[in-house]
């Protein structure tokens, strides 16, 4: 896990339009030949940690 944490703040710390900082950035990874994507993940302020993005919690619906 420790090299998707490094391959992430790399990716985020590279030159991105609107110039973001890195803790702005999402990366998602995709391995290829599988289904899905690992992400977003986020650098921290400390740039070297990767965090998935919290998911928002769904507004409850009257019934």
């Amino acid at each position: 896990m420790d090299a998707i944490h490094q391959l992430t703040c790399t990716a985020a710390n590279a030159r991105v339009p609107g110039g973001r900082p890195a803790t702005d950035v999402d990366v998602n990874f995709r391995e290829l030949g599988k289904p899905g994507l690992c992400g977003p993940l986020h650098c921290d302020i400390a740039g070297y940690n990767a965090q998935p993005e919290r998911p928002t919690p769904q507004a409850s619906r009257p019934g």
